[in-house]
């Protein structure tokens, strides 16, 4: 239900077709089973058909739909794991900061990896509501532009 209830309106599916179609907006078919932060750019880990290929990117955003649970989701365990995510005091979900960038053990931003949606529950309860995924994919978008131009978010 909460997959099917939200779909992206026709003007928003034309810009990220638009940005598929330019390289900047890639999908992968798979599972993100991983990412490693250690250098310039974020290596992501995705699992699909019996192999796991590695691909190079500025920012990963969190949209692996409900389960709440950190340690249900392997991305997510493996995120706590390794101290670059937080899970949400409540359970619900990961800490993050209110633009959606999550917070690592140590309760610091770990700008490049934002999440919106049920992900986020601990801090918004109504994170599989349209109204709310879409000012947090607002705010996403703004860190995201601010961090590839340099600008600071309006």
């Amino acid at each position: 239900w909460e997959a099917l209830r939200h779909r992206a309106p026709p003007e928003v599916r034309a810009r990220a077709d638009a940005a598929i179609a330019a390289g900047r907006l890639v999908l992968p078919r798979g599972r993100l089973v991983g990412i490693d932060a250690g250098g310039e750019r974020l290596r992501c880990a995705i699992a699909h058909a019996g192999a796991t290929t590695t691909i190079e990117s500025d920012h990963v955003l969190n949209a692996t739909g409900i389960r709440l649970d950190a340690g249900a989701h392997p991305l997510l365990a493996d995120l706590v794991a390794r101290g670059l995510a937080l899970p949400h005091p409540t359970g619900l979900g990961l800490a993050v900061s209110p633009e959606g960038v999550l917070l690592g053990a140590d309760g610091a931003r770990l700008d490049g990896l934002l999440a919106v949606g049920a992900i986020r529950q601990g801090d918004c309860a109504e994170s599989t509501a349209i109204a709310e995924i879409a000012v947090q994919a607002r705010d996403v978008a703004l860190a995201i532009a601010a961090a590839t131009t340099g600008c600071a978010a309006a």
